[in-house]
């Protein structure tokens, strides 16, 4: 992958990173428990990304990512990243995941990121890398 291309992402990374915070998934109704199931792993990794980033544990955060988009951002692009919006926006308060869509052994995740003084919207793409949930991309 190109310079260019891995400097956009990282700037794609940060700017949906500039809104929000941890939270847990909301299921609405017709999917019961076996869609729980579905959802559950691409959300828990989801969760556990800006758990981490709230607690500015960057390790933890980009052992959420897979690893061909862990050689494009470093734990200190994350925390950049996260850093430069604090300064802009204020700190992480929350993070709700509106919508979950898993497609085999892939998944989209829709969230409402919330700072103390910005709100915003981030989608991520995940997929299973040895049989665990991994963040691919930030949309």
């Amino acid at each position: 992958m190109s310079r260019p291309v891995v400097i956009g992402l990282v700037v794609v990374l940060l700017l949906c990173c500039c809104t929000g915070v941890g939270g847990a998934g909301l299921l609405t109704a017709g999917g019961g428990l076996a869609l729980f199931g579905a959802v559950s792993g691409p959300n828990t990794t989801f969760n556990a990304y800006y758990d981490a980033v709230k607690k500015e544990d960057w390790a933890t955060a980009h052992a959420q990512l897979t690893p061909e988009f862990r050689a494009q951002v470093t734990p200190a692009q994350i925390q950049k990243s996260f850093q430069d919006n604090a300064a802009k926006d204020g700190k992480i308060v929350s993070m709700n995941i509106t919508n979950t869509n898993v497609n085999g052994n892939t998944a989209t995740i829709d969230a409402t990121l919330k700072r103390e003084r910005a709100e915003g919207k981030v989608s991520a793409d995940l997929v299973k890398v040895d049989n665990e949930w991994k963040i691919s991309a930030f949309n």
